[in-house]
């Protein structure tokens, strides 16, 4: 069973279930729409329906689309979804096959969803969604990509150094439509490093640096000549053909599942792509030297993916997948070789990103911008930078609906998921330089004496404001607060400021909520805004506490409690009768008993959804913060989990630890839509 409980324990006391039930809202739905969901390749038909309360997604399960819908079930990836109103953060327009007839929703625990349709139904679906007022809507808007860059501010903060280089380019790829929905519009990254032979790696030689102002086919001199004299003479006999310097893209699906073929789902897909097997082993991501020579020489013009710069995993073949042989020498590929400069795939990683974030980066990335994202993707400065692709990679460049014959159309369908898509178009001039360290130092008003630094390059931004940082003071009580908690508001592009809830908790355990806001209209005394809890200017009756002392052993410290995403739910533990307590709105709102002895501590994972609790008695237990009767009664189901088995197995409790737990951190990973976890724990940790 799903639900494998301790019979001796009783489970949860709830004071208001009953009441507060009676008045749910009744269920209404306000259209039911044909679509299609698009997951990394494929594009499942189905219904989605959109009620007062929820958005729902259906399959329609007809025998074409059964042997892929076999095939992602047998990655756990299962094509339907269903998600409260309440949980959207954000609607972004998008395309697919090159058509603007798709809708991105964003929820508030960091899950996202593509779906596709007819232009007119994508319409209905959209005002459908927004005349509910979703509470938690973030963003929400019909601009183009190139208005919406210019409302989000983020090119000023990048100028200024107030966001990194990785930062700033995940955003406007999101901008621009990128998505890890579809393989084929898949977030594209630089190559910034060219040597891959040396045995050290110092980020101060410029040497080691590709040039960001060339695209990858032209990197080369001799390649790039080359490529300059077949576009002059390129001949179509048909004379409807345009000139290209490529005739592939430097990003597609291929090209994703190339790099991330050790990971899944982009085995699986890997090997549907191939027929039912892995491809030829010499045209395998083996080795990252090898890679990048066949770019330099012309063979390719692969650009990279995000997980370059973050995910160690990509490089090691832990699923021990039989990938075959070289030609040349008869070796078995297993992880990927690595440069000589670097020690494992983690040190890899670091060494990548801090290249990313160089001097020399930050100084040239604009030019890199210019190319994929700015007025250098096509037209007379694409011809002058040698970056023009084939024709169907750009948007406009083909009209599907007016295409009548279906053959016809299938064609040239096939033709843009295979050749890749060229992302919207965010600038129509050259992209501002990036300011440099003093300069931003400067424009940021502040006085700071850098002084003497070890350092060759010039620190991190921030880090140079720490001798200027100054503190401001706000009085919450007279007692010590031994814990203080936010709302977790999740990453949005155009986010407009609203009241978060701030969260305290004193070493009696009074409870206070409190709001503010990071910014304030009068900067002369804070430079944010904070409201104190009501209910603290009155005595001590009118307080509200967590309703339960601590054991007489356990100290009152910040590893007792947590809060849920929207900060309105506070959760205890460490008390004498051994419950795990929750309050909502300073109200106790349930009470949980699971351990057969004191819960010791507990801590939320990113989205704030679920929880693990450690007791004295060798135990930790998984919790999924769920909401039931229509949003209205917190339960706290207890999910056991087996962090040791590798995968979503039966459910149980987490035991063999042979003393109490004590603390413990919460991290998430890379979770698939089945529950099953693709980032794997490193020795001595726990494996999800």
């Amino acid at each position: 069973p799903l639900f494998d409980l301790d019979p001796e324990i009783p489970l949860v006391d709830l004071p208001h279930q009953v009441e507060e039930a009676e008045n749910a809202p009744i269920k209404k739905v306000q259209l039911k729409e044909k679509c299609q969901l698009i997951l990394y390749m494929e594009s499942i038909p189905g219904t989605v329906e959109v009620t007062n309360q929820y958005v729902q997604f259906v399959p329609d399960v007809d025998q074409e689309k059964k042997e892929v819908l076999n095939l992602l079930s047998n990655i756990n990836i299962f094509p339907v979804f269903k998600w409260g109103i309440k949980k959207l953060r954000e609607v972004h327009f998008r395309r697919y096959n090159l058509r603007k007839t798709s809708l991105e929703f964003f929820l508030l625990d960091q899950t996202n969803y593509l779906l596709n349709f007819e232009k007119k139904v994508m319409t209905r679906v959209y005002q459908a969604i927004m005349s509910l007022k979703p509470p938690k809507i973030r963003y929400a808007d019909i601009r183009s990509p190139t208005r919406l860059l210019v409302i989000s501010g983020l090119t000023d903060k990048w100028v200024r150094r107030e966001i990194s280089n990785f930062e700033y380019l995940m955003q406007i790829n999101t901008i621009a439509g990128r998505t890890y929905n579809d393989f084929n519009q898949y977030p594209v990254f630089p190559w910034v490093i060219k040597d891959y032979t040396s045995s050290t790696l110092d980020p101060d030689n410029l040497s080691i640096y590709r040039d960001l102002s060339k695209p990858v086919g032209a990197l080369n001199p001799k390649n790039e000549q080359s490529v300059k004299q077949r576009y002059e003479e390129f001949v179509d006999p048909s004379g409807e053909l345009p000139k290209f310097h490529y005739g592939t893209h430097y990003s597609n699906a291929a090209s994703v599942l190339h790099f991330l073929i050790r990971l899944e789902p982009f085995t699986t897909f890997h090997i549907d792509l191939q027929s039912g097997k892995f491809d030829h082993a010499d045209r395998q991501f083996y080795s990252l030297q090898s890679t990048f020579q066949k770019c330099y020489d012309g063979l390719d013009v692969k650009e990279l993916t995000p997980e370059f710069y973050y995910l160690p995993d990509m490089f090691e073949n832990c699923n021990q997948l039989d990938l075959g042989s070289l030609q040349s020498n008869e070796q078995r590929i297993n992880d990927v070789i690595l440069p000589p400069w670097s020690n494992s795939a983690e040190d890899f990683i670091v060494k990548h990103r801090l290249c990313l974030e160089s001097e020399y980066v930050s100084s040239h990335l604009n030019e890199w911008i210019d190319l994929i994202f700015g007025y250098k993707q096509k037209g007379k400065e694409a011809e002058r930078a040698v970056n023009v692709f084939y024709y169907c990679t750009y948007e406009g460049a083909v009209n599907l609906d007016k295409i009548k014959d279906p053959r016809e159309r299938a064609s040239y369908e096939s033709m843009i998921k295979n050749f890749g898509q060229t992302p919207s178009k965010l600038f129509r001039e050259p992209h501002p330089r990036r300011m440099s360290p003093e300069d931003a130092l400067k424009a940021s008003r502040h006085k700071i004496d850098l002084g003497e630094t070890s350092q060759k390059r010039p620190p991190n931004l921030l880090m140079n404001f720490k001798n200027g940082l100054k503190a401001y003071c706000v009085e919450v009580c007279k007692e010590a607060i031994v814990f203080i908690g936010t709302q977790l508001v999740s990453c949005s592009l155009i986010y407009r400021g609203t009241f978060d809830h701030l969260v305290t908790v004193n070493r009696h355990t009074v409870c206070q909520t409190h709001q503010w806001l990071a910014s304030s209209s009068s900067r002369k005394s804070h430079p944010f805004t904070f409201n104190l809890d009501p209910k603290a200017q009155l005595d001590r009756s009118h307080w509200c506490s967590l309703g339960g002392h601590p054991a007489p052993d356990i100290a009152v410290s910040s590893k007792l409690f947590a809060i849920s995403q929207d900060g309105k739910l506070l959760i205890s533990v460490g008390h004498w009768d051994k419950t795990i307590k929750v309050l909502r709105n300073q109200r106790q709102l349930s009470v949980i008993r699971q351990h057969h002895d004191i819960v010791t501590c507990i801590s939320a994972d990113r989205g704030g959804e679920h929880f693990i609790t450690g007791s004295k008695d060798t135990t930790c237990k998984v919790c999924c913060c769920c909401v039931c009767f229509m949003n209205l009664v917190l339960v706290l189901l207890l999910l056991f989990i087996d962090l040791a088995a590798g995968g979503p197995r039966e459910l149980r409790n987490l035991q063999g630890y042979r003393r109490e737990t004590t603390s413990h951190l919460v991290w998430t990973g890379h979770v698939c839509d089945g529950g099953g976890y693709q980032r794997r724990a490193g020795p001595g940790c726990l494996r999800c």
